[in-house]
């Protein structure tokens, strides 16, 4: 999947979860005519609060994997680089000849 489209879903779960939690909080009593606790009010809340958790998480996944993209899944392949002729970019115990 792209990075659009994961950021774009992403953002979207955020959304909608912020949406049905302030919908139910907002608009739906916690409890039905018996005084019990309405399990669909529960279910919706915990709904929201789900879709909040999973869009915020992807979103600093994103942008962790952004900031250090060297962090990736075990088997994937390197990423390649040429060798830089700066001594200093090498590191600087590799600059002085021993």
């Amino acid at each position: 999947m792209s990075p659009t489209r994961v950021l774009t879903l992403a953002t979207l779960s955020l959304l909608a979860g912020g949406a049905l939690l302030f919908y139910v909080v907002g608009n739906v009593p916690p409890t039905t005519d018996g005084q019990a606790l309405d399990p669909t009010a529960l279910l919706l809340g915990f709904g929201g609060i789900f879709l909040i958790t999973a869009g915020a998480g992807v979103l600093v996944a994103l942008f962790l994997h952004r900031r250090w993209p060297a962090n990736r899944k075990p088997g994937a392949a390197a990423p390649r680089r040429r060798p830089s002729s700066r001594p200093f970019a090498r590191g600087f115990s590799l600059a002085w000849p021993s």
